[in-house]
């Protein structure tokens, strides 16, 4: 049993439903800890939306990529709605740890402003990856933002630039803290060199 737990990010489906399933972020206080539900919310009734207070059973967990994940639930009843989750958000800008204690920042909500350490790479199907710099954290190859492959292209996207990210779920791929961003709308992006004509 769940009990009044914030519904702090909806993941929409992109790519991988083994690896990148639709579903959502909970959380009862900021240090966490956190839980992915690696169900589609569209497919639950009430459907939960960011900022609902929830209570739920979990019938099935499991572990994709070292990430503790609930995989099934029942009985989802929704408290309240139109919490202002980002009372629950951590800057994690300066933390030395993200990748050394990776367990206790996975699936919170975090906001983190850094630069891109290197161009983007494939992250599995429909997503890239940038490695981040961060006043914490720099030269860590596991410590990556991940980023729909269809952003990257649209806001040109590459090495050099920087970002702020503000209240997005930290996920996990084996050893990688993988800092997601799925809408243009979770992140500001500066400094980054003007398109080139060719």
């Amino acid at each position: 049993p769940i009990h009044h737990v914030t519904v702090t990010y909806i993941k929409p489906q992109i790519g991988s439903t083994t690896n990148a399933p639709a579903g959502f972020t909970v959380q009862a206080q900021a240090a966490g800890p956190a839980l992915f539900v690696a169900v589609d919310p569209a497919t639950l009734t009430p459907a939960p939306a960011k900022g609902d207070v929830v209570d739920f059973t979990i019938t099935t967990m499991g572990t994709v990529a070292m990430e503790r994940r609930a995989q099934a639930i029942d009985s989802l009843t929704v408290v309240s709605s139109g919490n202002d989750v980002s009372a629950l958000s951590t800057d994690v800008s300066s933390a030395t740890d993200l990748v050394s204690n990776l367990a206790a920042y996975d699936a919170r909500i975090v906001t983190v402003t850094g630069s891109f350490a290197d161009a983007a790479s494939n992250s599995g199907q429909g997503f890239q990856k940038f490695t981040l710099t961060t006043t914490g954290i720099t030269g860590e190859p596991n410590l990556q933002l991940r980023v729909p492959a269809t952003l990257v292209d649209s806001l040109d996207m590459v090495a050099t630039c920087s970002i702020t990210a503000t209240n997005v779920p930290v996920g996990r791929f084996n050893t990688a803290a993988e800092i997601g961003v799925y809408a243009g709308s979770d992140f500001t992006l500066t400094a980054g060199p003007a398109p080139a004509v060719v």
